[in-house]
Parts: structure tokens; sequence; C-alpha cells
């Protein structure tokens, strides 16, 4: 009796490059307008642009300064590395570096499909989990923003990591271990993030791997208690990894005062603040609009009652989970993935002004996508669908969230478009102003710029930067009398702002106060030195004032 013939989906599933391939074309499509993108003048600039060790590309300098400094709060040698390596290659072209991201995000993507087959053995959910990871829109902000080449750079390392770990598990090796630690220190030195990759190892023990209950099926029962404290024990040079990791964040970050005081953020507004992201993100993974590069910080704006109701929707979620864990053990394992990779920047040690980002759930949601996809594959058989049916409806959901990102990719054309949607889908977003302010002043358009400055000056009256920007565009329009209050201003609220400082100076050199003038271009050039325009103007003043003198 004759084989019947091998259905068309069996055999290219079985062919599993093929799947990698329609990942791939699939998420070029999708970003196709990220070639098209400028630079932002949100942390690209810092990051690239007005960044010399970086622009400058490689060297042995740049090299050392790579792994010494904490420009930008961050300790991450490795990204300032790959950003240093785009500009000796690309220099400023902005596709370049642009495809340089996408490179690392479609990368990251196939080792999480190679990760996933290997520790399921099931092509086509494996294929729809990198799938999701690769398409959704929620991960736009990652891939379509230069600045965030630590996410995409990382989370391959990450995936890199974990499938050289599972390797690992299957054939015991030294040499395997020795390279899952490298792996995981290289995704470490591109963004600290990835601290609870222990954590997350552990998860994966539970499900799919099944370590604890096979250790408990032996010739010889261990006690659950003992068979955790083992596996915790084998990680514990990646703990080890992860610790020195936090403490070099936290210094960066101390160092670059990026991190926000408790009088700024109270206890009670980050705890509120951290329960509502945690739904907020699923919310926005299920129904991906309205999506911005900021969500400003809503401060106090919780109340008891609806912190309580979240806090006690987020231990319901678990509890049933767990209680599901025989029968569904990859939703217990996905949940768990979420919440723990999502802790680090959950904003209970609040850095900068935002309530979250999408950025921060770039690998948290693969935990999210596990647990769809293996819950619509069992939904989809009990209703006795036909692989092939399901295959296609997977497909037709990618291709779906592919069109929804190829139109977010577009929001990240220029800072114009990024800040005027930022502004549009978000309330009283300071931030969105001021940089679209900023943005459309560099385009000529003085006038709507002051519009945004002070509608920034408007939402937050207590922040400096509004009146900053507001008293330069003024200061240029030499509307000397309006601009010199509003500079002032901007000093009384920070002392330190160098801008101010050479700003005013600029109003009250103009105004004939030169000496005056002398005095903040001083001050600006102390607080930031290198300020090459401050000290311009210092040189500058000091000369017409040894000029006056002469000639009295």
């Amino acid at each position: 009796m004759k084989n019947s013939p091998e259905r068309p989906l069996s055999r290219f599933m079985k062919r599993r490059w093929w799947p990698g391939i329609l990942l791939i074309v699939l998420t070029l499509a999708a970003y196709a307008p990220v070639f098209e993108a400028q630079f932002v003048n949100y942390d690209d600039i810092e990051y690239v642009t007005g960044n010399v060790p970086v622009n400058s590309g490689l060297s042995v300098t740049n090299f050392i300064w790579a792994f010494s400094t904490f420009h930008a709060s961050n300790w991450h040698p490795l990204t300032w590395l790959s950003h240093q390596m785009d500009c000796a290659l690309f220099g400023a072209d902005a596709a370049a570096h642009h495809g340089m991201n996408l490179l690392w995000h479609v990368a990251a993507g196939l080792m999480l499909f190679a990760l996933m087959l290997r520790l399921t053995r099931r092509v086509a959910l494996s294929f729809m989990v990198a799938g999701l990871f690769l398409l959704h829109p929620l991960n736009v902000e990652s891939v379509a923003w230069i600045a965030e080449r630590k996410n995409t750079l990382s989370t391959f390392f990450l995936f890199a990591a974990v499938l050289t770990w599972a390797g690992h598990i299957e054939k015991p090796s030294r040499m395997k271990h020795a390279a899952a630690l490298a792996l995981f220190a290289l995704g470490l030195m591109a963004k600290q993030m990835l601290v609870t990759l222990p954590f997350l190892l552990l998860i994966l023990d539970f499900w799919p791997l099944q370590r604890p209950g096979s250790a408990a099926t032996g010739a010889k029962k261990a006690s659950a208690s003992a068979v955790w404290r083992r596996l915790v024990w084998e990680k514990r040079y990646f703990f080890l990894l992860s610790l020195l990791a936090g403490i070099a964040v936290l210094l960066a970050q101390a160092h670059g005062g990026a991190v926000q005081s408790l009088e700024s953020v109270g206890p009670g507004a980050r705890i509120g603040n951290a329960v509502h992201s945690i739904f907020s993100y699923i919310g926005k993974m299920v129904w991906p609009r309205d999506l911005a590069v900021m969500y400003p910080h809503p401060r106090n704006a919780f109340t008891s009652p609806v912190v309580l109701i979240a806090l006690l929707a987020l231990l319901a979620i678990t509890q049933l989970l767990w209680r599901l864990r025989r029968k569904a053990p990859y939703g217990l394992a996905g949940w768990l993935w979420y919440v723990v990779a999502l802790a680090p920047v959950i904003g209970i040690i609040q850095v900068g002004l935002q309530a979250r980002a999408d950025r921060y759930a770039y690998v948290p949601l693969v935990g999210l996508f596990i647990m769809l996809v293996f819950a619509g594959e069992k939904i989809l058989s009990r209703l006795k669908a036909p692989p092939p049916a399901q295959f296609l409806t997977g497909l037709g959901i990618l291709v779906i969230l592919g069109g929804v990102t190829w139109r977010q990719a577009r929001v990240w054309e220029n800072s114009i478009s990024l800040f005027d949607h930022a502004a549009r889908v978000t309330r009283d977003n300071d931030l969105a102003h001021l940089n679209l302010g900023v943005a459309l002043y560099e385009e000529g358009r003085a006038q709507e710029a002051m519009v945004h400055f002070e509608e920034a000056i408007r939402i937050r009256p207590q922040d400096d930067s509004g009146y900053n920007n507001l008293g330069y565009v003024l200061l240029n329009l030499d509307r000397l009398e309006e601009a010199a209050p509003l500079l002032r201003r901007a000093l009384a609220l920070d002392a330190a702002n160098p801008a101010a400082h050479n700003n005013l100076g600029k109003v009250l050199f103009k105004q004939g106060r030169h000496a005056e003038a002398l005095t903040h271009f001083e001050s600006a050039v102390r607080l930031l030195p290198g300020f090459q325009e401050a000290e311009n103007n210092r040189r500058e003043t000091r000369r017409v004032l040894e000029m006056d003198e002469s000639q009295e």
C-alpha cells in the first residue's frame, strides 16, 4: 500500500528555513518606511549625531570611552561600539543606521524562532511567537528609533544566551555553559534590562523544559524545594552577572541624575503607575492604537481604590493561572515571563519622566505572545480546525499586524511627525510639545514653535525647559524685552542650566550690559565644559569689555 502524499503545509513547515524566510520578508515589508526616516531630536543627538566619540567612528580612544563612560545615564559599551561601527561604515546616513536597527530586530526574531523551536519542537507555534515579536506594532519604537539600538542588540544576545543554555541542558558541556554566560554578558553590555535572565531561565525550567517534574519522577524522588534549590544554584554565575550589571546601571543613572526622587514621584504614585502599566501594555498589545514615543507620568493621579482594584486583578490572574498550571503550563510560564521581564522598568525605581514606554515591552511581550499562541492552538484544535486553516489564520493575523506596523513606522519619519503624533494621542505631554517646538523652529517655523513652547509651560510651569526654549526663540527674533524675563525664570527654576545662562548672556550683550553678560557666559562654561558657543561668547564679551576700558 502506497503512503499518502505529504500535505503541502507539512512539507513547508518541515523545511524550517522557509518559515524563517517568510518572517524576514514580512518584517522587511512592514518596516519599509524606516529607510526613509531621519534622525530625531530625542536621544539620537545624544547617542549619535551630536556625540563626538560615536560619530567619529572606531578608534582606540573611542573604544576606551565606550567602556568607561556613563554618558546618557547608561553604561552600555557594546551599544556604543555598535553605533561607532555604523558611523565608521555609513557616516551620518540615517537610512543605513535604521537598516542596522532593523537587521538586529530581524536577527533577534529569528533567534527567538530557533529558541522556541528547540524548546517546544513545534514549528508552526514557534513561527507564530516569532512572527508576533517581529511584526507587532508595539515594537516599532525599538526598531524605528536609532537610539534604541540597545534594545534590539541586547535582545538578540538574550535569545542567543537562552538558546545556548538550552543546548547545555540537553547535553551538558562546559563550553556551552561558558558560551551562554558570555552571550549574557554581551547582552548586559548592550542594555542592563536583561538582569532578569536568570529568573527567566527558571521559568523555562518549569515550562517547557519541565525539569522539576522530570527530577521528581526519577528513581529517587526529590522534594520540590530541593529540586528548585539545585536549579537556582546551577545558575549562580548568571545571578552574579545580573548583580554586577544592576550595580553598574544604578551608578550610571544616579551619575546622570536620571533617577527621580521620592519627593518628585512618591511611593504611592510609583506603585499605582506600575500596576497600571502592567495592564496598559496588555491593552496596547490587544489594541495597538495611540502609540506614542512618550507617555507622561500621571504623578499622583492614581487613587487608592483604583490601585487596590488593579492589584487584586493582578493577583487574581496569577492565582487562576497557577490553578491551571497542570492543564495549561504555558499560561503561567508566559505570564511570569511577562511580569518578571517587565519588573526592572515598571517604575518602582523611577527613571526619567515617562509613565511607561513601548520599548520596555520589547522582551516582556514574548511571554504574552507564548500564552496567546499556545492557547489559540488549543482552542482551534477543539474546534477541529485543520492545521492549514490554523496556519492561515495565524498568517492572516501577522499580515494585519504588519500593516499596522507599517503605518506606525511612518510616524517616525522625522521629529515633526513623531512629536506631532505624540502630542495628539496623549494628554498634557509637555515633552512632546517641547521637542515638536524645537523641530518646527529648526524648519524656520518660529511662530508655530512658540505656540508649543507656551503649551509646554502651561503643562509644567515648574520646568525650566519651556521658558528657556521660548526665550531663545524670542532672543533670535530680537524681542529682547520679552526674552529676558523668560530666561531669568528658567534660571530661577534651574540655576545649573548652561543653555539658559548662555541665552540670557546673549540678551544682556545685545542690550549693551556686557559685564552682566560675561557673568552668565562664565557660568555656562563652568557648568558645561566644552560648551563652544558659550566659550566664544565669553571670549567676545571680554574683548568688548577690554575695548571699553581702553577707551575710558
